[in-house]
């Protein structure tokens, strides 16, 4: 498996469990995404999205993030999914 790193763009929900005043909401509404950076084993590069494995434990694997190909965030030069390989076919061999 290689260990790759991803830049994508976080959905996100208000964190307010109440009703949220018109002028409150559009402000949050306006305020960008924030940019996040996972780091893991790929699992899968599918037409929709990519999934990385956090841990590898020889015949399992940790916890597992499937990331929508639309969330990962363009590379400005070849306007590709950013996705850079950091470790080609590390894998734990216990």
């Amino acid at each position: 498996m290689d260990t790759v790193e991803i830049r994508w763009t976080d959905a996100e929900a208000c964190e307010e469990d109440r009703w949220t005043p018109l002028d409150e909401a559009i402000k949050y509404a306006a305020e960008p995404l924030k940019e996040c950076r996972t780091v893991g084993y790929l699992l899968e590069f599918s037409p929709t999205h990519v999934a990385v494995g956090q841990t590898d434990g020889a015949d399992q694997i940790g916890t597992i993030w499937k990331i929508p190909l639309g969330c990962i965030v363009l590379d400005a030069a070849t306007g590709r999914p950013e996705i850079r390989l950091l470790v080609p076919g590390a894998l734990y061999d216990g």
